[in-house]
């Protein structure tokens, strides 16, 4: 774990030249998440398939989150009288490299998201923010408010 050390988010499309190159090292812990940073956040974001935002410590990427926008089942909200259809903003991945985990990186990648979503909403009617957590992350969102929805 690092600590004492200044980060910055700021949003994929403007990661620094210098960061982009250490997305060949970041390294989460997850095979998949590491990958996906390694080939696709800055495709995918440049293509319009997801936004999101990046982590940059000592000119590294060292944590990511990505989202888009999507619609969620009614049932599984359990609110009578919505659309069958919800429309939602998903937060598709978020990883911290793993030399900086437990420095609330997570928690601060998650606040922007969440910043987002209250902005959309404000302004395009996306009823929320959605996520599908592995089951080890359940108790690092429920710690931070989240509540786990099933279909009715």
């Amino acid at each position: 774990m690092v600590q004492n050390q200044e980060v910055a988010i700021t949003a994929i499309a403007k990661i620094p030249s210098k960061a982009v190159g250490t997305l060949k090292q970041f390294d989460c812990g997850d095979k998949f998440l590491n990958e996906f940073a390694r080939k696709q956040l800055i495709k995918n974001d440049k293509k319009n398939l997801h936004k999101g935002f990046v982590a940059i410590a000592d000119e590294k990427v060292v944590g990511y989150v990505t989202t888009k926008v999507s619609s969620l089942v009614r049932s599984f909200l359990g609110q009578p009288g919505l659309p069958n259809s919800v429309p939602v903003l998903s937060l598709e991945q978020i990883a911290t490299d793993v030399r900086y985990q437990r420095c609330k990186i997570g928690s601060r990648l998650l606040n922007e998201v969440l910043q987002v979503t209250i902005k959309v909403s404000q302004v395009t009617g996306v009823y929320g923010l959605q996520l599908w957590a592995h089951p080890s992350a359940l108790n690092f969102y429920n710690t931070l408010g989240f509540s786990a929805l099933s279909q009715k």
